[in-house]
């Protein structure tokens, strides 16, 4: 048994070291919306008489996972901060909700900042106590839309996200959101136990799971698979061992607990050796945005080499099922491009189950991508520098790339194509418009799905 142990217990050892030197790459896996993101803290298993039912447990532990943080508002720059702010910072009135039509705070003056994130969080506080507007929910996973009820009689609000004609947005429900992107889940009558513990991580992570619906899969390993007990001291001394041969270990967000994501600090070679950069860059960008030139956030043509070569580092195909870009490049490219505007695709999605962005979908998507890369009909002004007036931007900077970049919008969170640098915009995807296979042929998805997070040739993001 000893014997049978020890050869167990080094199998795992060898494993981990193969698997982390596998890794030693450019750029590391992004510290935000990637791959541990997008795994359930609460695993739905079949229950009932439904594949996809949710007990009354499932939802206890859904709101006790929430209640792992220090509470406040969350962070500035992070999709899930936008969307309260889009969605939450105006009034409600019997005629609908007023969006607020001022200045954002910043700073810079202009952007969303913390004040009216605080605005924002306080009104979505006030609507999961005495919601205006509720969407229908409840009963399963893929009934009919008669079928669903305003209120489930549980006395839990939620707020879900959904991929909408305008982008990604969310709503209110107060029965199980089936089918969602759930996000948050308080008691209706006690809201400020949510809120006083709420971790922001987790819920930023849950933009990227659909609840009570067929799981986004991210090819990580269950904890289950996992070694225990002693088996991890080895194991962690092995991790420990190579990664002092990197030069720095980025720490893993609150959010990563159930499922093991190796967190590789961005490193680049230079002379022969390992360059090291300063844990702040690390956490903001993959490729950190120095001041060079005339501005703060000036965007040189390396930095673009090395945003372009980080994308280079998987095997192409399609972004997997479930994600948000997967669905952006669905809702802002399946369709016809006409020199009238962009019509939609109004079909139903193939599923399955269909009604649901499938596999086929995604690949008319992306096909259609590729052609706007290559020879964009429509595109948005970029370049110079960030902050710089409207009519300093340009169309096109004659570099030859062309972006994909993401910004929230109106309607939520919503992609662009670029041809000169989108400063302060999230790009996502930079391709040579004289070759964009290269890029297709070779994209890592989890980086592009990271960059959303990120802004580029602008103020960064801070993860907690």
């Amino acid at each position: 048994m000893v014997r049978a142990s020890n050869r167990l217990l080094v199998s795992a050892v060898l494993a981990v070291g193969a698997f982390t030197l596998t890794r030693l790459c450019f750029v590391a896996p992004p510290p935000a919306v990637h791959q541990p993101l997008r795994q359930s803290q609460v695993a739905l298993q079949a229950r009932g008489g439904g594949e996809y039912d949710v007990s009354d447990a499932d939802i206890d532990a859904f709101y006790n996972s929430l209640l792992t943080g220090s509470g406040g508002d969350p962070p500035k720059g992070t999709v899930l901060s936008e969307l309260i702010v889009k969605f939450f910072h105006g009034d409600f009135t019997p005629q609908g909700f007023k969006r607020y039509s001022g200045l954002w705070k910043g700073p810079p003056p202009g952007n969303i900042g913390k004040k009216d994130i605080a605005i924002g969080v306080e009104k979505l506080k006030e609507q999961m106590a005495n919601p205006m507007f509720v969407t229908k929910g409840g009963v399963g996973y893929g009934v009919d839309e008669t079928q669903k009820v305003v209120d489930d009689g549980k006395g839990w609000v939620w707020l879900a996200a959904e991929m909408s004609p305008g982008g990604l947005a969310v709503e209110l429900f107060k029965a199980v959101p089936y089918g969602k992107r759930a996000v948050l889940v308080a008691k209706q009558n006690n809201v400020a136990e949510l809120f006083d513990k709420v971790n922001w991580d987790t819920a930023l992570g849950n933009i990227e799971k659909t609840f009570g619906g067929p799981q986004v899969w991210s090819g990580l390993v269950p904890t289950s698979f996992l070694p225990k007990g002693d088996a991890w001291s080895a194991v962690l001394a092995v991790g420990a061992f190579t990664l002092t041969r990197l030069c720095f270990v980025a720490p893993p967000p609150a959010v990563h607990q159930p499922y093991l994501g190796w967190a590789v600090g961005a490193c680049g070679s230079r002379s022969g050796g390992w360059v090291k950069l300063d844990p702040v860059q690390l956490r903001q960008s993959h490729v950190a945005l120095q001041a060079r030139g005339g501005g703060e956030y000036d965007v040189s043509d390396a930095d673009i080499d090395a945003f372009y070569n980080s994308l280079l580092t998987g095997s192409g195909g399609d972004p997997p099922k479930g994600t948000v870009l997967s669905e952006l490049i669905v809702k802002f490219f399946h369709g016809d491009f006409t020199p009238q505007g962009f019509k939609r695709y109004s079909g139903l999605w193939k599923g399955p189950p269909p009604g649901n962005i499938g596999k086929k979908d995604i690949a008319i998507g992306v096909e259609k991508l590729k052609e706007q890369m290559a020879n964009p009909m429509f595109v948005t002004k970029g370049g110079v520098g960030y902050g710089v007036d409207e009519t300093q931007k340009v169309v096109d900077d004659g570099k030859g790339w062309v972006w994909l970049a993401a910004e929230m919008s109106p309607g939520g969170l919503a992609v662009e194509l670029f041809k000169a640098v989108p400063y302060g915009k999230r790009a996502v995807l930079v391709a040579k418009q004289n070759n964009v296979a290269e890029l297709f042929d070779k994209v890592n998805w989890d980086t592009a799905l990271g960059n959303i997070e990120k802004t580029f040739g602008g103020p960064q993001i801070k993860q907690r």
